[in-house]
C-alpha cells in the first residue's frame, strides 16, 4: 500500500522547488519593474543554493551572474563578492583546480572599487587567501606567497574576531616558504601561529610545521625536538600523530638512527590504519607519505630492493589524491633506488616522467633530451629531478663508455644550477640563498667532476672554461650581490629617498639580529624576529621599487670571459682559483696570451697532513722558530702542491682561495727547496718572487675593480687602545699610531675613549682609507671591539662605506665559519660587503708591536704612490729585511698573517685638501677681479 504514497522528498523535489523557483523567478521579474533592490538580491539565494545542490552549473551561473549585477548597480561590493565565492565554491568548479584559480583571478580583476570598511575587506581576504591555496595546489607557491600576503596585510589591519587566522593564512604560508626554501621566513609565520596556540590538534599541526622548516634547513636536532612536542601533546587525532611519527623518522634517518627511523614508520602504518578504519575515508596522501619515508630509511640502508617495493607502493597511493609535485618527488626517490640497482636507463626514463609532471611542456621522446631552460619557474623539485638523472647518466656512461651521455649529464648539472638560480632570486633573506648555495655546492662538486672527465677525454679547452664557470658560480654568491647593489647605488643620485630608507633598515634590523644573535632564547625574541622580518619585506619591497624606477636589476651577473691567446684575465699577471671537493683540488691557471691550464691534486690524506702541519706552525709564535727546517720542507712541499710551475710566471699573482686554502698564507710558502744555508731572513718565500693579493671569487673582484667611491677625507685612524683594561680587553701600547702618512694627506684619528661606538659610526663612511688598530675576535658572535662596546658583524654589513681601501689590524679579521657554497664568513668580508673596495685583513692573532712596524713600511709605500699590493709586498719584504727585525721576530707567523683581499688601487691623496685649493684659487681670483674692477673705475 505504501508504495503507492509519494515520499516527501519526491514531493518537495518535483513540486513544491519548481513552484518556488517559478515564484521567485516571476517575483524577480517584478522588481526588475518597480527597482532593484537589496530584498530582490536575496531572492536569488534560493535558486542559486537549489542549482549548487543540482549540480546545474549552467543555471547557478546564471542566476549567479544575475544577484552580481544586481550587487554592482547598488554597489554592494560585500554581497557582489559573497556571490562570485558561491560560485567558486561550487563542486563543478573545484573539479579543476586551474579553472578555479582563473575563476578567482577573473574576479580580482573585475573589482570595480577597492573595499571601504571592514565587511568588504575582509571578502577581499578570504578571495586572496582562495587564490593562495589553488595556487599552493598547483605548486605555484611564489604567486601563492604573493596572495597570502595580500590577506595577511588585510588581516593585520583589521584582527577580524571570528577569523581563524593560523589555519587559513599563517599555516598555507609557512609551508609555502618552506616548500621554496625560505625556512628563516617560514620560522618567523609557524612562531606567530605559535603564540596563538590553539586547541591541541592545532597546536601539534603548528609543532609538525616547525619541524619541518628546520628539516629542510638541515637543523635536525632542532626539527626532532618540536616532533617529539607535538607528539607529547594529549587529544590529538591519530592522523596528526602519524603525520609527526613519519616526519619524526625521516629526521631519525637524517640522523641515521636507521633503526629508530624504521621503528617510527612502523608506529605510522599502525596510527594511519586506526584513524581510517573505514576504507572509504582512507587518507591516501598520509600512507603514501609513509612508503615514501620507508622507502627513502631502506635506500640509506642500502636495502635497495625492499625500498623499491615501498616507493612503488608509494606511487600507487599518490595517483589517487597527491598532488603533482609530490608526485614527481617520489618518482625522484624512485630512480636514486633504480640507479642503486644498476638500473640506469630505468632511472632516466623515470626522471623523465618526473620532469614531465612538474614542466608539462617537456615530452621527451629520447634519454638523452632536457627540458628547455624558458620552462623553469620557482621550484626546487626542477634541480632535485635533473641531478638525478645527471647521476643516472654518469652510471650510464660508465656502464657502456659512450661520451653522450657524459655530455647530457654536464648539460642537466648546467640546468639544475640555472632552476635553482631562478629559485634563489624570489629569496628575501640571506639565511636561506646560503642554504640553497650550500645544497647547490654539494650538486657541483659532482658537475665539475663530469666537466673535467669530458675535457680528458676531449682534451677541448672549452671544458676549462666550463670547469671554471662551475667554480666561480659556487662562490661568494653573496658577497657579489651586496657589491651589485653598491654598483647600482653608485649610479643613483644621493638624494634618492628610498636609499636612504633602505640605509636606515638596514641598521635597523641589524640591531635585532645582534640581539638574536647574543639572546636567542630571550621571552622577546618571538618578537625581534617579528621586528626583523617586517622590516625585511619593507626593504625588499623598497629594492623592487628602485628597480622599476630605474629599469635595473639588483642581481649578480654571470661571469664571463674569453679564453683565447689575446684575452686579458688579469693584465701582467696570474690568476689561479681553486675548487676543492672531498677528493680532489681543482687548480685553475690563467696567463695573458697564454693557454689556461687545470690541473688536479689528490685531496687525500697525505695532503691533509700536510695542511694542518703547515697550519699548525701559524698557532703560535714559537712554532716555526722551534723548527724552522721541518717548516721550511712542508713550506716547499705544499707549495709544490698547491702551486703549479705556470703560477711563478707573470708580474703578479692573484689567487681565489676555496675550502682551505682559504687560510693559507701563500706568501711564506717556499718557490725552491730549502738548503742547509736557509734561515727565516734569506728563506725563498714566494712573497719574494711576486706581489700577491686575494680575491673571494672573480666576481667580486670585477666588482671591486669597478667601485667609484667619492670620499670626502683621506684616512681614518681608530686606535681604542685599552690602557685600562677596558671591558677586559688587553692593552695595545704600540708606540706610535700604525697609519702615519704624507704629513700632506690629511688624516684623522679616533684615539682611546674617542674611539667609541657612535664616534666610529658617525665617522666612518666618508673616508677613503680606514685603519682599525683594535681586538676583534672571529668567534660567535664576531665582532671588532670598540672603546665602549663591540661592532658586531650584522652592523658593518649595514655600513655605507666610501672607502678604497679598509686596514684591519686586529685579530682574525680575515678568519670566520666555512660556509660551504659561499667562502669565509669573516670580518673582512662584512667590509666588503659594505662597499670598501680593498681590505688588508689578518688571518690569526697577531703581535702589536711587530704589526706596527710592518704597516710603518706599508704606509711608506703608500706615500710613495705604491699601489696597496705593491706596498703591502714592500712591507713585508722591507720587514724581513730590515737589520732591526731580530731573529725571532723573522718568522712569517710575524709579517705573513696580512693578507690583501680586493681591488688592487693607488690611494689618491685626501679630496679635502684639493678642494681647499680649489676654494683658495677662487678667492684669489675674485680678489684679483675686484681690485681689477676698482683700477679701473679710478
Amino acid at each position: 500500500m505504501n508504495q503507492h504514497i509519494f515520499p516527501a522528498s519526491f514531493i518537495y523535489d518535483y513540486l513544491f522547488r519548481p513552484l518556488m523557483v517559478a515564484f521567485f523567478t516571476y517575483g524577480i521579474g517584478l522588481g526588475s519593474v518597480f527597482g532593484q533592490t537589496s530584498a530582490a538580491m536575496h531572492q536569488y539565494d534560493a535558486l542559486i543554493n537549489h542549482f549548487s545542490e543540482k549540480g546545474n552549473l549552467d543555471r547557478l551561473f546564471y542566476y549567479g551572474k544575475k544577484k552580481a549585477a544586481l550587487a554592482q548597480s547598488a554597489d554592494s561590493l560585500a554581497v557582489w563578492l559573497s556571490v562570485q565565492k558561491k560560485m567558486a565554491d561550487t563542486d563543478a568548479v573545484f573539479d579543476s583546480t586551474q579553472y578555479a584559480l582563473d575563476f578567482c583571478r577573473k574576479v580580482a580583476a573585475d573589482l570595480w572599487r577597492s573595499p571601504r570598511n571592514a565587511e568588504e575587506s575582509q571578502m577581499v581576504m578570504r578571495l586572496e587567501c582562495t587564490m593562495g591555496w589553488h595556487c599552493k595546489v598547483l605548486g605555484q607557491f611564489l604567486q601563492s606567497i604573493q596572495h597570502y600576503e595580500a590577506a595577511n596585510k588585510i588581516y593585520e589591519q583589521f584582527r577580524f574576531p571570528n577569523f581563524d587566522v593560523v589555519t587559513y593564512i599563517y599555516k598555507a604560508q609557512g609551508n609555502n616558504y618552506t616548500k621554496l626554501g625560505e625556512n628563516e621566513k617560514a620560522l618567523v609565520i609557524h612562531n606567530k601561529a605559535l603564540v596563538l596556540g590553539g586547541d591541541p590538534e592545532s597546536l601539534a599541526g603548528t609543532y609538525l610545521n616547525i619541524g619541518k622548516a628546520y628539516h629542510t634547513r638541515r637543523d635536525f636536532g632542532a626539527a626532532e625536538i618540536y616532533f617529539q612536542q607535538g607528539l607529547a601533546l594529549t587529544t590529538v587525532s591519530d592522523a596528526r600523530k602519524a603525520d609527526l611519527w613519519c616526519a619524526l623518522a625521516i629526521v631519525q634517518m637524517e640522523l641515521q638512527h636507521y633503526t629508530q627511523a624504521v621503528r617510527s614508520v612502523e608506529t605510522t602504518f599502525k596510527l594511519l590504519d586506526r584513524a581510517f578504519k573505514n576504507k572509504a575515508d582512507r587518507c591516501y596522501d598520509c600512507y603514501s607519505n609513509a612508503s615514501k619515508a620507508m622507502a627513502s630509511i631502506l635506500l640509506k640502508m642500502g636495502k635497495y630492493k625492499e625500498a623499491l617495493k615501498y616507493i612503488d607502493a608509494a606511487l600507487k597511493e599518490a595517483q589517487v589524491e597527491s598532488a603533482q609535485r609530490e608526485i614527481a618527488k617520489t618518482l625522484d626517490t624512485r630512480a636514486n633506488i633504480l640507479i642503486k640497482l644498476g638500473q640506469c636507463e630505468a632511472a632516466i626514463i623515470t626522471t623523465n616522467k618526473a620532469l614531465s609532471i612538474i614542466l608539462p611542456s617537456f615530452s621527451p621522446l629520447s634519454l638523452d633530451e632536457n627540458p628547455s631552460i624558458g620552462s623553469f619557474y620557482e621550484e626546487n623539485t626542477i634541480g632535485e629531478a635533473l641531478d638525478t638523472k645527471a647521476k643516472a647518466l654518469m652510471a650510464l656512461c660508465q656502464k657502456n663508455k659512450d661520451i653522450r651521455w657524459l655530455h647530457c649529464a654536464a648539460e642537466c648539472y648546467d640546468l639544475a644550477w640555472k632552476s635553482d638560480h631562478k629559485l634563489r632570486e624570489s629569496y628575501q633573506y640571506s639565511s636561506a640563498k646560503l642554504e640553497l648555495q650550500n645544497y647547490v655546492r654539494e650538486r657541483d662538486e659532482l658537475a665539475i667532476e663530469v666537466v673535467y672527465l669530458l675535457y680528458q677525454k676531449t682534451l677541448d679547452p672549452q671544458y676549462i672554461q666550463k670547469g671554471f664557470d662551475i667554480a666561480e658560480r659556487n662562490k661568494s654568491a653573496l658577497l657579489a650581490d651586496a657589491l651589485q647593489d653598491n654598483l647600482l647605488k653608485q649610479g643613483l643620485t644621493d638624494q634618492d629617498t628610498m636609499l636612504r630608507q633602505i640605509t636606515m633598515m638596514r641598521r635597523q634590523r641589524a640591531l635585532y639580529e645582534i640581539d638574536l644573535m647574543i639572546d636567542p632564547s630571550n621571552k622577546d625574541a618571538p618578537q625581534w624576529r617579528n621586528q626583523k622580518d617586517a622590516l625585511q619585506k619593507l626593504i625588499t619591497d623598497l629594492e623592487q621599487q628602485i628597480s622599476n624606477k630605474y629599469g635595473l636589476g639588483i642581481e649578480t651577473q654571470e661571469v664571463q670571459f674569453a679564453m683565447n691567446g689575446g684575452s686579458t684575465v688579469f693584465k701582467g699577471g696570474t690568476l689561479v682559483t681553486y675548487f676543492i671537493t672531498e677528493s680532489v683540488v681543482n687548480i685553475f691557471v690563467f696567463q695573458d696570451h697564454q693557454a689556461p691550464i687545470w690541473t688536479t691534486v689528490a685531496h687525500d690524506s697525505n695532503l691533509r697532513l700536510l695542511v694542518q702541519s703547515y697550519l699548525r706552525f701559524f698557532s703560535d709564535q714559537d712554532a716555526i722558530l722551534g723548527q724552522p727546517e721541518a717548516y721550511f720542507k712542508v713550506a716547499a712541499q705544499l707549495a709544490a702542491l698547491l702551486l703549479p710551475p705556470a703560477a711563478y710566471s707573470g708580474q703578479a699573482l692573484l689567487i681565489i682561495p676555496d675550502g682551505f686554502a682559504h687560510f693559507i698564507p701563500f706568501e711564506a710558502l717556499l718557490t725552491t727547496t730549502p738548503t742547509a744555508n736557509t734561515t727565516l731572513r734569506n728563506a725563498p718565500y714566494l712573497i719574494r718572487s711576486k706581489p700577491i693579493s686575494y680575491a673571494w671569487s672573480f666576481a667580486t673582484w670585477q666588482q671591486q675593480q669597478q667601485l667609484k667611491h667619492h670620499p670626502t677625507d683621506y684616512l681614518l685612524g681608530v686606535a681604542p687602545r685599552f690602557e685600562a683594561r677596558q671591558r677586559g680587553l688587553s692593552p695595545l701600547l704600540s708606540e706610535k699610531n700604525e697609519w702615519e702618512t704624507d704629513k700632506s694627506h690629511h688624516s684623522d684619528q679616533l684615539l682611546e675613549s674617542k674611539a667609541n661606538y657612535q664616534g666610529f659610526l658617525k665617522s666612518c663612511e666618508q673616508y677613503s682609507i680606514l685603519h682599525l688598530n683594535t681586538h676583534a675576535f672571529a668567534d660567535h658572535p664576531s665582532r671588532i671591539e670598540l672603546y665602549d662596546q663591540a661592532l658586531y658583524l650584522p652592523e658593518i654589513f649595514a655600513l655605507s662605506l666610501q672607502a678604497n681601501l679598509v686596514v684591519l689590524s686586529a685579530c682574525q679579521t680575515g678568519l670566520g665559519t666555512n660556509q660551504k657554497g659561499e667562502g669565509v664568513m669573516s670580518l673582512a668580508r662584512a667590509f666588503a660587503h659594505a662597499g670598501a673596495a680593498c681590505i688588508i685583513s689578518s688571518l690569526w692573532s697577531v703581535n702589536d708591536r711587530s704589526t706596527a712596524r710592518l704597516f710603518k713600511f706599508f704606509y711608506e709605500g703608500i706615500d710613495a704612490q705604491k699601489s696597496t699590493r705593491d706596498a703591502l709586498q714592500h712591507a713585508k719584504l722591507q720587514y724581513i729585511d730590515d737589520l732591526e727585525t731580530n731573529n725571532t721576530a723573522q718568522s712569517p707567523y710575524f709579517w705573513a698573517g696580512f693578507i690583501m683581499v680586493g681591488d688592487d688601487r693607488t690611494i689618491a691623496g685626501a679630496p679635502t685638501n684639493q678642494y681647499a685649493l680649489f676654494w683658495i684659487a677662487g678667492l684669489v681670483i675674485c680678489c684679483f677681479m675686484l681690485w681689477f674692477y676698482r683700477q679701473k673705475n679710478l
